[in-house]
């Protein structure tokens, strides 16, 4: 697959998880429904400004959007506790899961009831200690996380 080629991939893969048509994301962007379709149809390339604009407005990263990376994506980057609290509004406001929140005796947690999250959390937690145990090495649990990721990845 050329760059191209990832470039237009990337350009629906971005639409399809904000669950944008192709009119919303283009009147979003700046730009007409047929203009985005080349794009994501690999016949017309962007120019590097419109491709900075999205990488901006869509918070993902330009080398994430031209296939130079396959995982950096800003939208869950965290560097500081603002990044954290970032990313958990992000999950709040697109409803992409739901939290229960509740505060109890200075502990606060949070619950969900959205099945992939859930099975995620179990799964992981039995690896970190299969990890922390020295049952399975480094690699082998990056191996596990990339799956997991590959398995619920957006697919054209």
């Amino acid at each position: 697959m050329n760059n191209l080629q990832i470039l237009s991939k990337r350009i629906k893969e971005l639409r399809l998880s904000k669950k944008m048509t192709q009119t919303e994301f283009a009147d979003a962007m700046g730009f007409t429904k047929t203009t985005l379709s080349a794009y994501e149809n690999n016949s017309k390339k962007p120019s590097l400004d419109l491709l900075l604009e999205i990488s901006k407005r869509c918070d993902v990263s330009l080398d994430w959007l031209c296939g130079l990376d396959v995982t950096n994506r800003n939208v869950f980057t965290t560097k500081d506790y603002s990044d954290v609290i970032k990313n958990l509004y992000y999950l709040l406001q697109n409803k992409i899961v739901n939290f229960d929140i509740t505060d109890k005796d200075e502990y606060v947690s949070i619950t969900t009831n959205d099945e992939i999250i859930s099975s995620f959390i179990l799964k992981y937690k039995h690896m970190k200690k299969l990890l922390q145990s020295n049952l399975i090495d480094q690699n082998l649990f990056d191996l596990w996380i990339q799956d997991v990721l590959n398995q619920y990845k957006i697919k054209d």
